[in-house]
């Protein structure tokens, strides 16, 4: 969309612009999984999406856990298409200093398991996107841990998203 200058905006061209600037969601505090490998909503990193358009996604996370590591994905409109990028510890990881890094493209529904190593020192990783809708609905960020333990295992409180329409 180009807007020229000394132009008048309407209000649907204004809302358009609007709707085009980026959203930052924070999580207002971390999600603790216990004893729970079905993956669950979060509560914080949800928003909503018009149909027939295009939005890039992306999630930076912190995650912690002493056994249970974590697992992730996305749940998007109805008959979006589209993939993700997902990049941090490999599942086997037992260091998150040193260690090997997955960096997969996935399905939106694809679970997605990263390794942690403790519940206090917490791994990173970053997940981004481009979601096509056709339906309008919610983006919602799932997870819960890989193996069921009765051991916490977490997504930060630092753990962000930035959805920015673009067409």
């Amino acid at each position: 969309m180009t807007v020229y200058a000394g132009q008048v905006l309407d209000a649907p061209t204004l809302l358009d612009i609007l709707n085009r600037l980026p959203r930052y969601i924070n999580k207002a505090g971390a999600t603790t999984y216990n004893n729970q490998a079905t993956l669950q909503n979060d509560p914080d990193l949800v928003v909503s999406m018009m149909a027939n358009s295009v939005y890039d996604v992306r999630i930076h996370g912190s995650a912690g856990g002493t056994d249970g590591d974590i697992q992730t994905s996305w749940s998007t409109p109805l008959n979006s298409t589209g993939s993700k990028q997902c990049f941090g510890p490999d599942s086997a990881s037992t260091d998150r200093l040193n260690t090997n890094m997955r960096a997969g493209n996935h399905a939106f529904a694809t679970a997605v398991t990263y390794g942690t190593a403790s519940a206090t020192s917490l791994i990173a990783f970053i997940e981004v996107g481009r979601v096509v809708t056709v339906d309008a609905g919610t983006f919602v960020f799932q997870a819960a841990q890989n193996s069921a333990t009765v051991n916490d295992s977490n997504i930060g409180q630092n753990t962000y998203m930035i959805v920015t329409k673009v067409a």
